[in-house]
Order: C-alpha cells, then sequence, then structure tokens
C-alpha cells in the first residue's frame, strides 16, 4: 500500500504476525511505531527494508461482579494487550462494546481483532458476591476482676458491603464495643443484599483476689506472739503482701509476719496486673478468746474480714510460767523448739522487751533484793539512780539470762529510786523507796 512518500506490501502474514516489504523516497526515518524507525541512508533514492510486525499479546479483563444472588448488576470491560487500533469486539451476548453491563452470574466471552487482522478471544467470569461472615477480636482484657475496661471488634468479610450491626449488648450498632465487664457477647452482621451472619465471644476476666490466713500464738517469757501465715489465691500471680496494724502503720511486705496477739491487722494484697484487695483480720490472745466486734479501723479504706486459722504452740521448757497455753504442738511448721525459742527471742529484742524486773522488799529499809530474768543472754549494767538521775550505787554487770542479789542501801537517804538495767538492745528501769 501507498503511504505518502513511503510504501509498503504484505509479502505474508496470519493472525499471529505479518511480514510486510517496506521503502521510503525521502531523507525522513520510517516509523513503524514509536520505538522502532528505520533511518534511510541513501536520501532521495527508494530503500527496501523487510519489516516483521507482530499482533497484540492477549486481552486484560476489568471485572465488577455481581451484587447479590440474582441481580444483573455485573460489568466487564476489556482491554487488549498491546497491538493496533482501532479493535473490534464481539462477545458471546451479542454485544460489540469493549465494555458490557447489566451482567448476572456466569461466563461471558469476545472476540477482538486488530486493523492488522489480528485477533484473540477470550473468556470472563461474573459471580456474586460470597456470603458475608463476622468474627469478633478482642483488643483489651480484662486485668482485674469486677473491671470494666474489655474491647471487642467485630470483622465483617466478604458478603456485599458496607455492613450494618446489632449486638445483643444494648442493642449497640457499632462494630466496637468499649468499657466492657465479663460476659457473653453476639452480633450479627448485615450485608448490603440482606444476608446476615453471626458470631459470639465470652469476654473472661480474673478470679477475685483471695487469702487464707493461717497463725501460731505463742506464749513466750509471759509475751504472747502471733506467727501469721498469708496465702494469696485468684488474680494474675505472682503476689505482693502488705500487712498494716488498724491505724494504717506498715508491718511488713513478706508472706508472712510476726505481731502481738490480740489485736486486729489489716493484709492487703496486689498481683501482677496490679490489682489489689485488702482484709482486716483479728488475732486472738494467748487466752484463746476471740473478739468477733468490728473494729474501728483508722484508715481511708473499710476492709471485710478474712478467716484466718489459729493454733496454739507450747513450747514447755522456756521457763515462762506458760500457764494459758497448752494442748499445743511443740514442733511448727518443721521448726523444732529450740529453732522457736531462738526465733521468739529475737522478736523480744526487735520489740525491745527486756528482762523482767523484780524488787523487793519495796519500801525497802537496809537490804534490797534484786533479781531479774531474760528469755536470752543480756550483757547488763545494774546502776542505782536517784529521783533526779544521779547515780548512787553501780552495782555490776551480768551476762546471762537470769540475775540475784541482795544490795545494801542503809547508807542511801529515804526518797524515791530507780534501778536501771542498761542492755546493748534498750534501758529498763523499775522504781523503788527507801524509807529507814
Amino acid at each position: 500500500s501507498s503511504l505518502g512518500d513511503s510504501w509498503g506490501y504484505d509479502v505474508d502474514g496470519d493472525n499471529n504476525e505479518h511480514f510486510y516489504s517496506v521503502g521510503k523516497f525521502s531523507s525522513a526515518s520510517l516509523a513503524f511505531n514509536s520505538n522502532i524507525q528505520l533511518n534511510n541512508p541513501s536520501p532521495g533514492n527508494s530503500n527496501g527494508f523487510i519489516a516483521k510486525y507482530g499482533c497484540f499479546d492477549g486481552v486484560t479483563f476489568d471485572i465488577t461482579d455481581a451484587g447479590c444472588s440474582g441481580t444483573n448488576d455485573g460489568e466487564i470491560t476489556v482491554t487488549p494487550n498491546e497491538g493496533y487500533g482501532p479493535f473490534s469486539y464481539t462477545w458471546s451476548n451479542g454485544a460489540t462494546t469493549s465494555t458490557i453491563s447489566g451482567l448476572s452470574e456466569g461466563d461471558y466471552t469476545v472476540t477482538v481483532s486488530d486493523v492488522s487482522g489480528c485477533s484473540t478471544i477470550a473468556t470472563a467470569h461474573i459471580t456474586y458476591h460470597p456470603p458475608v461472615n463476622v468474627r469478633i477480636q478482642q483488643t483489651q482484657d480484662i486485668l482485674c476482676n469486677g473491671d470494666t475496661t474489655a474491647q471487642i471488634i467485630a470483622v465483617a468479610s466478604d458478603g456485599f458491603s458496607p455492613y450494618s450491626y446489632l449486638w445483643s449488648y444494648n442493642s449497640e450498632t457499632s462494630d466496637t464495643l468499649s468499657n466492657l465487664s465479663a460476659g457473653n457477647y453476639i452480633v450479627t452482621v448485615t450485608d448490603q443484599c440482606g444476608n446476615e451472619a453471626t458470631s459470639s465471644i465470652t469476654v473472661a476476666e480474673p478470679e477475685a483476689l483471695d487469702v487464707e490466713l493461717s497463725g501460731e500464738i505463742y506464749n513466750y517469757w509471759g509475751y504472747c506472739f502471733a506467727h501469721i501465715f498469708a496465702s494469696a489465691s485468684g488474680g494474675t500471680p505472682e503476689y505482693q503482701y502488705e500487712w498494716y496494724d488498724i491505724n494504717g502503720n506498715l508491718l511488713g511486705e513478706q508472706d508472712n509476719i510476726w505481731v502481738w496477739a490480740d489485736d486486729y491487722y489489716i493484709i492487703i494484697i496486689t498481683d501482677a496486673n496490679g490489682c489489689a484487695s485488702g482484709w482486716y483480720f483479728y488475732v486472738p490472745g494467748c487466752n484463746k478468746s476471740m473478739d468477733n466486734s468490728n473494729p474501728e479501723l483508722n484508715t481511708s479504706e473499710q476492709y471485710p474480714e478474712a478467716n484466718i486459722s489459729i493454733s496454739f504452740v507450747s513450747l514447755p521448757n522456756n521457763n515462762n510460767n506458760n500457764q494459758n497455753v497448752n494442748n499445743g504442738n511443740v514442733i511448727s511448721r518443721g521448726n523444732s523448739e529450740k529453732e522457736l525459742n531462738k526465733e521468739l527471742t529475737k522478736r523480744l529484742k526487735i520489740l525491745g522487751i527486756g528482762p523482767k524486773i523484780n524488787i523487793y522488799p519495796n519500801p525497802a529499809n537496809e537490804i534490797i533484793n534484786i533479781s531479774f530474768q531474760s528469755p536470752y543472754d543480756i550483757n547488763a549494767q545494774i546502776i542505782l539512780l536517784n529521783a533526779t538521775g544521779q547515780i548512787v550505787k553501780v552495782i555490776g554487770w551480768s551476762q546471762t539470762n537470769y540475775y540475784d542479789n541482795v544490795i545494801d542501801i542503809s547508807n542511801l537517804n529515804n526518797g524515791i529510786y530507780f534501778l536501771m538495767i542498761k542492755t546493748d538492745f534498750g534501758i529498763f528501769n523499775e522504781r523503788f523507796s527507801i524509807i529507814h
């Protein structure tokens, strides 16, 4: 065919490719497309070439599926890959445009041809949107029993969006629920086709914190001690323990504590999530009486009462006139009597409890009997003071747990005096008078 000052002839061809004999009568290049040009080396002469010209390589479909079952709103657009237009289209439904619409579910075949005689056949499939689905995802947990901190989200998929939501909780219609307590939650999702899907979730919470208290009561040298043990449960381990008196003063931070018997105490337990619960409890005295009255807790918080299991432990060989404690166990929590004596002695020292002092006669005349007994050996200096605090006599030293002596006071004036026992952990005084 003649192309102005150029010429070309179809030498041979089929539907896949063509061969052309081409030439040009000017110095300008001969362009086949934007990427291929043949330059004429001899301007003004007729130069011939053999050029291979290929067909386009298939087609691309842009498919919009039908929305709902039974509807005719699908659409297909076909685009040839390369090739030379204009193109012609012949669809299996009789349409002759590149885009066909108003389609229901099914296969649609198109034949596409270009000006060179190349053609290709391809098939596209229209389907309906799949059934709507929904799942519930929990995005925030409940850390403490009884809290309302949970959050859940309904995640819808497939179907024909946008979706609507309806929850069993307060008939909420958002995809997200917040500030939830523990319980079961159900959501129903509806798509634009009216199809529904339902899902449910159970929001859990930790068990409520609880404590089991047990204790052992000791009458030691006339002093009534209690060793209290706590075992926490519920919540989220690990646990922290805090012990307080009823005035809110912190006493200890372990899972056990030594306290005076016959008094009220508070325990607060905090778990790994920072959840805390508190209880008050009563420790009976050595006479085994239980005070069931409610104490006045001098704290900003008021707590429920905790149950406590108490055993009374007898230590028969400690010379303590242990008259109120009987039917107890000599062995306690795996500790021997010797170990318990050592531990209780340590308690007395920590509390600053010293020897029991006995002075007689009182008032005294010429002599006075002085004795004291301690649950442990002490390094003590024994001194007599007058009423103004002046030292009037240094009696001596004691390095045992027992002291007994008769002191001559005949040279001392009438008046009030004090016996002072000075130890490395405290000073203890006893008052007496002299009348000649």
